[in-house]
């Protein structure tokens, strides 16, 4: 019934994180979720680093969708195996299109150590439009682009246009509380109080439906990382507080008095700012000038998803 699924009146509020110590560290914790952070220099909003359990900080385990296309990637360059001849083997009604059951199938078969998690990942990258099917263009359009979504993200850098979607979304959800709960509980298929990646992207269409598929595979991706458990899932708590649906406060200090959405403010969703001057250099330092390339990039748009692989004889290019 629907007066037993209840969410956590949550968004906007305060995100109380109380400052602890771990073999002479200093840790933020959420003790309505376990979750540990640390501070982070020029933002307000601390990096995710695990769970505190049993008084022991636990690190979260590293879920990356990236890495699963690069391994698929490796798999077929390493056996001389070109992706559009597996695509067609699997193709058996030969329609063009693969469904995603079909397409997990295609994966398990290369890569039988896969794991439910990554599948789930792959599965919600190759269909950000919902509509449970995926051709030969689609899929190597989505592994380009998954892939350099996380080389990026491996260099703790985002493209600028990124930072602003999520800044949008962050916006967003704490303007509207009551249709983001209505728009998490049409997501929850199931009814479970979590939403695996699937319907994290069906509850971001929902939200932010003037997402590109481009923007919609970075969030997901960020995302991931928020995955503590790396079970493919994030509870109501974790998804509001992975885009900054909450006010943090921390050790009796209320939220930052400046805007996080100011020009020169750090954005609320990545450790270096979004406005002028925001993104950090190369070498890491948050905050660098303007003119810094950040791991190549620098503030610049989303990278093309033309990437290392137009090569003919490269298994993820495109059939002659």
């Amino acid at each position: 019934m629907r007066s037993s699924y209840q969410l956590p009146a949550m968004i906007g509020e305060e995100w109380v994180l109380e400052d602890i110590s771990y073999r002479g560290r200093p840790y933020l914790l959420d003790r309505r979720t376990g979750l540990i952070y640390t501070r982070v220099v020029g933002s307000r909003w601390p990096h995710l680093v695990g769970k505190y359990t049993n008084g022991e900080v636990v690190e979260k385990q590293r879920l990356n969708p990236g890495d699963l296309f690069r391994k698929l990637d490796e798999y077929l360059r390493t056996r001389q195996v070109r992706l559009k001849d597996l695509f067609d083997r699997f193709d058996r009604d030969r329609d063009g299109e693969l469904t995603l059951e079909e397409l997990s199938a295609l994966v398990r078969e290369q890569m039988p150590s896969v794991s439910r998690a990554e599948l789930l990942y792959f599965q919600a990258m190759m269909d950000v439009d919902g509509n449970g099917r995926v051709s030969h263009d689609e899929l190597l359009a989505t592994a380009k682009q998954c892939m350099e979504a996380a080389r990026l993200m491996d260099a703790s850098t985002m493209p600028a246009d990124v930072l602003q979607v999520l800044d949008r979304i962050s916006q967003k959800l704490l303007a509207s509380p009551a249709a983001v709960r209505s728009a998490f509980e049409r997501a929850d298929r199931n009814r479970s109080g979590a939403l695996d990646p699937r319907e994290c992207a069906a509850f971001l269409r929902d939200v932010t439906p003037e997402l590109s598929h481009r923007e919609t595979h970075y969030v997901l991706q960020y995302l991931s990382g928020m995955d503590v458990d790396g079970n493919g899932e994030l509870s109501f708590q974790e998804l509001m507080t992975s885009l900054h649906a909450v006010l943090p406060k921390t050790s009796g200090q209320g939220p930052a008095a400046s805007s996080a959405y100011g020009s020169a403010a750090p954005s609320p969703l990545h450790p270096y700012g979004s406005g002028a001057g925001g993104l950090s250099s190369a070498g890491g330092a948050p905050g660098g000038a303007a003119s810094g390339a950040v791991g190549g990039y620098g503030a610049q748009p989303l990278p093309s998803s033309g990437g290392s692989y137009g090569g003919g004889t490269a298994p993820l290019a495109p059939a002659a």
